[in-house]
Order: structure tokens, then C-alpha cells, then sequence
């Protein structure tokens, strides 16, 4: 742990703060300078619905499921009426495929008829949604049997399907996704979170990722998630952008009216996704924290509430990406330094970044409690016992599976500042998988 090198005064209140090279003073007691990077504002609107909604919604939804013993997924009135939305939201498209067909038919060789009917038709394959595709680079299982069958045994225990593939990758997180209309189920665990992680902590990391195959969030499912993205598109469709475009000369006043009309228009489309994740994201929250209480019955509430405070040092991990790629010091070791970075890091710090996840514009990711509503959740719930037992033979044998591609991912971090963009998650093709 860092010692603070020197002490300052709060300009506000006049604390004594300690001052800690490479991290950003600031004041405990006023707030002072808790963040001075603050984050931009969302300029994509469907960004700022999540972030309205959600952020209303942690802090009472939390307060109300505390005192809930069950979190698992119950059918609501809120989401029968959501999916009936997201039905009426496919019925459109629908609609306008058959109106684009009946025009052609009916009109044809008309040229307007042609026009309309081809511009309904390229409407409806502008809406269709666009799936991941399956995943062809993965880890084949006869190179990591150990660490699928870790995750097939974490998986028998919540109750959920295995990971069809499972990748690692250069980031400093973990997700499960589902890939294709056959949905692929794909497990990704980020190297560098893994790496500082202890064992029971990582049996936590991945029965939360699996957890979510079964924490019944609607907004993961393919049915309202779609009729989201096809929202969305209506919405990028129909703005104008600007209603008012003096670079346009005199067409600028011949365009206005019709600019007026898109963007009152576009709203159409941006209120229903309003009142489709309102519907929804209460219970995307609860799912939330039912996938935490399932990787506490796993690997016990101990372990899942570290590996929930060792998520802080993601700007750890910025921190050393920039110094071993920007700075292109080859003959360091990233996953050394990134561990002597953790082991320094001042409790302070930490403090820090655990104010600033309750801050309202400060998540990444909204549809998500807040990592210290999360934490408190869990403690409110403790679990003692862990259902699996895992010997650290197993794990040493996945460390020795994974040795190769980590030597790799070393030789990765080292690269020129492209390389740093990548591992930071601008371009989620800077990962290093095997061949599957």
C-alpha cells in the first residue's frame, strides 16, 4: 500500500488531505475533487432513457428487495404488459412488409408504386434484427477440458445451461452472451481479472456470468430485445439530426417544416422504448441481484463480495495497459505490474471509486445496480457455506491450460498504442484466443 507522500488543504473546508503520487486528492469530508473527470453526457438519446430510468429506479427498487428472501423471477403485470408492447412493436414491421408487397402487387409497373413498395421493403430490412453471430475463435475443449468442466459443474449447480464455447480475452471483465438465432452460448472471461482474482472468487465470477442464463432479465431475452433495437432504428431513422441548416442556403427554410415533422415524429418511436424499459428494468435489476445471491450460493458470500470490490481496480488496470503499450516498456511483465499496481493502490482510492459508483451520471452501465448496492445486497443476505468445493489442483491445472495464451497476451500488452486502444475495449478484436 501506498503511504501519502505528502498533505494538502481542502480549498473548501480546509481538511488536511493526504496527498498520494499518481491518484487524485481529494476531500472525505466535503467531496472535493471526488471526481474530477467527470463523465460527458450521453448524447444518444436511447443512452440518456437508460440512464434516466435506471437511475430513478436503483435506489427504491434496492430498498424494497432487501427485505425479499427470493429474488428468482415472478411473471408481473409490468412484464405481460412489456411483452405485449414488444409484440405490437413486430407487428409494425410486419405491417409494413405486407403494405410494401401489397403495393407492388397492386401498383405494378407504376413507377411511384414501385418506389413506395421498394422503400417499405428497405424500411422492414433496416428493422430486422442483426444477431452476434456464432463465435468460430474459442477455446477448444480438448486444450482447456478443465476449465469447461468447472464451468459445467458451476452450471449443474444454479440450474443453468453450460457455455457452449468459452473465450479469453485481454479486458478486465466477464460476460456471457448468446450468439445467433440457434443462440450460442458464449462465456468470456477477461485474463487480467481473472488473473487477481483468488480461487474462490473466480467460482464466483463465473457462477454470476452463468447466473444470468437463468435470472430470468427480459431485456437479455431475444424477443424484447430485438423489438429495442428495432425502436431504435426507427427513432436513427426518422431524425433529422437538425432542423435548422443554415449551411443549406435557402433550402434550409424549405427544409424546416419537413425537419419539424421528422423529429416530432421520431418521438413516437423513443416514448415507446421509454415506457418498454420502464416496464422492464425494475425486474432487470432485480436479475441483477439474483445472479449475485446465485454466485454467493456457490462460492459463498465472502468470496462474491471480494471479487465484487476487486471490479474498483479497472483503472488499475487502464492505468498499467497505458504504461507497458503507450509507453512500450517490453521487458516488463503487464500481469506483474498490474499486480504490484492492485497491492499499492491506497484504501483512499478505493473510497473513491465506491462514492462515485453512487453518483448518478457515473455508471457505465445503468441497466446494473451500483457495485456498493450490489455489495450491501449481498451482505444483507449472507451465505457462509459454499455449495462447491473446488481443490486448487483444479485451478492450478487451468493456470497451466492458459499458460501459453497468457505468455501470448504478455507479448500483447506490449505493443504499440493501437494495441492499447484495443485492450481498453475500443475494438473487441484485441483479444487472443486459440483455435477452436
Amino acid at each position: 500500500m501506498q503511504k501519502p507522500s505528502q498533505e494538502r488543504e481542502c480549498p473548501e473546508c480546509q481538511t488536511r488531505l493526504p496527498v498520494h503520487t499518481e491518484y487524485v486528492t481529494w476531500c472525505h469530508v466535503c467531496g472535493w475533487n471526488l471526481n474530477p473527470a467527470q463523465p460527458s453526457p450521453s448524447t444518444n438519446a436511447f443512452a440518456r432513457l437508460y440512464e434516466q430510468i435506471g437511475l430513478v429506479q436503483n435506489e427504491a427498487l434496492f430498498k424494497r428487495l432487501k427485505q425479499n428472501d427470493s429474488l428468482s423471477p415472478q411473471l408481473s403485470l409490468a412484464q405481460v404488459a412489456a411483452f405485449t408492447l414488444a409484440a405490437l412493436v413486430h407487428l409494425s414491421t410486419i405491417l409494413v412488409l405486407l403494405l410494401g408487397v401489397f403495393i407492388l402487387v397492386r401498383g405494378w409497373p407504376n413507377f411511384f408504386a414501385i418506389g413506395g413498395g421498394a422503400l417499405c421493403l428497405l424500411i422492414v430490412w433496416n428493422m430486422l434484427p442483426r444477431l452476434a453471430k456464432p463465435e468460430k475463435d474459442f477455446l477448444a475443449r480438448k486444450d482447456f477440458p478443465t476449465l469447461y468442466n468447472l464451468a459445467e459443474e458451476v452450471a449443474q449447480a444454479i440450474n443453468a445451461p453450460s457455455p457452449d464455447v468459452i473465450q479469453l480475452d485481454s479486458r478486465f471483465t466477464a460476460q456471457i452472451a448468446e450468439h445467433g438465432w440457434k443462440r450460442q452460448r458464449v462465456l468470456t472471461i477477461g485474463l487480467p481479472l481473472w488473473h487477481i482474482l483468488d480461487n474462490d472468487e473466480r467460482l464466483a465470477l463465473v457462477a454470476h456470468e452463468l447466473a444470468h442464463l437463468v435470472n430470468g432479465d427480459p431485456l437479455r431475452g431475444i424477443f424484447v430485445g430485438t423489438a429495442v433495437t428495432s425502436l431504435a432504428k426507427w427513432y436513427i431513422s426518422l431524425h433529422p439530426g437538425a432542423i435548422w441548416r443554415p449551411q443549406h442556403g435557402v433550402f434550409a427554410i424549405l427544409e424546416w417544416p419537413a425537419n419539424l415533422l421528422l423529429l416530432t415524429v421520431a418521438q413516437l418511436p423513443l416514448l415507446t422504448a421509454r415506457l418498454l424499459v420502464y416496464l422492464l428494468l425494475r425486474n432487470s435489476l432485480r436479475a441483477e441481484f439474483y445472479a449475485d445471491r446465485l454466485a454467493s450460493k456457490v462460492a459463498g458470500t465472502a468470496a462474491t463480495l471480494r471479487m465484487l470490490e476487486k471490479l474498483y481496480f479497472f483503472g488499475a488496470y487502464q492505468t498499467v495497459v497505458h504504461q507497458v503499450g503507450a509507453l512500450r516498456r517490453s521487458n516488463r511483465d503487464f500481469f506483474a505490474e498490474l499486480h504490484q499496481r492492485i497491492q499499492h493502490t491506497p484504501p483512499r482510492e478505493l473510497e473513491r471509486i465506491r462514492r462515485i459508483q453512487r453518483l448518478e451520471n457515473s455508471r457505465l452501465d445503468v441497466t446494473h445496480p451500483p457495485t456498493p448496492l450490489r455489495i450491501e445486497m449481498l451482505e444483507s443476505h449472507m451465505i457462509e457455506q459454499a455449495s462447491i468445493q473446488i481443490l486448487p489442483e483444479l485451478f492450478a491445472r487451468i493456470e497451466q491450460e492458459y499458460a501459453p495464451l497468457q505468455a501470448e497476451m504478455r507479448r500483447f500488452f506490449n505493443k504499440e498504442n493501437l494495441a492499447v486502444d484495443k485492450v481498453l475495449g475500443r475494438s473487441k478484436k484485441g483479444v487472443v484466443k486459440t483455435d477452436g
